[in-house]
């Protein structure tokens, strides 16, 4: 489905995503600094791994962006096992399932970035299922931020996190698309025997901004 492909493949979705994850965390950062600095550091933390993210994919710094990338799932995905487990305490028993859901697609998409390392074709199912399993994720998030809303279980902050959480999957999901994307057009032109300098340029361009 070329439809869905290009949704994930658009350079401004993948932008917009960032600047709003980076402006969530750096919010939460100094929220947090205020009045028992709790969380500070983990906030603070995630948003420079995001921007050094963004500026190392600019750079076209494949290595750095692989290992940033995974640094921030493993974060997110560490903090939605932390809240499946009731550490911050309990919600009612509906947004606790919705809670384990979310916890359950972060980790997936985990463990595919990790698998997306490891292929050199441009496999497009692995990437495929993070698109269909971050879609997922959206719709689970706003299901419990209407539940949030109506029962007024959580504060602002909260429903921030949340926010900036999906917008940096977002993110990730996009660029790991487009290297997908790229790695399938290199590897079908070196079976052909097709791959030039002149080519690997023309194919580059899937990460212009």
């Amino acid at each position: 489905m070329k439809w869905f492909e290009d949704i994930f493949t658009k350079s401004k979705l993948m932008i917009v995503s960032g600047i709003l994850g980076i402006v969530c965390f750096v919010f939460l950062a100094f929220n947090a600094l205020y009045p028992f600095f709790e969380g500070f550091v983990n906030y603070a933390i995630v948003a420079a791994l995001t921007i050094a993210l963004m500026v190392c994919y600019k750079k076209g710094e494949t290595s750095a962006q692989k290992a940033l990338a995974g640094a921030v799932l493993a974060a997110i995905t560490f903090w939605y096992w932390q809240i499946s487990a009731g550490i911050f305490g309990r919600g009612s028993f509906i947004i606790d399932v919705l809670e384990f859901v979310l916890t359950v697609t972060m980790t997936v998409i985990l463990i595919n970035h990790i698998i997306l390392q490891i292929d050199h074709k441009g496999d497009t199912i692995v990437i495929y299922i993070n698109q269909v399993v971050l879609i997922v994720a959206i719709l689970v998030q706003l299901a419990e931020f209407i539940l949030q809303i109506i029962s007024k279980d959580n504060m602002y902050y909260d429903k921030i996190h949340s926010l900036g959480v999906l917008a940096i999957v977002t993110m990730i999901t996009c660029m790991e698309s487009k290297i997908q994307k790229y790695k399938a057009r290199r590897f079908k032109a070196m079976s052909a025997g097709t791959w030039t300098e002149e080519e690997r340029k023309k194919s580059k361009k899937i990460f212009k901004f």
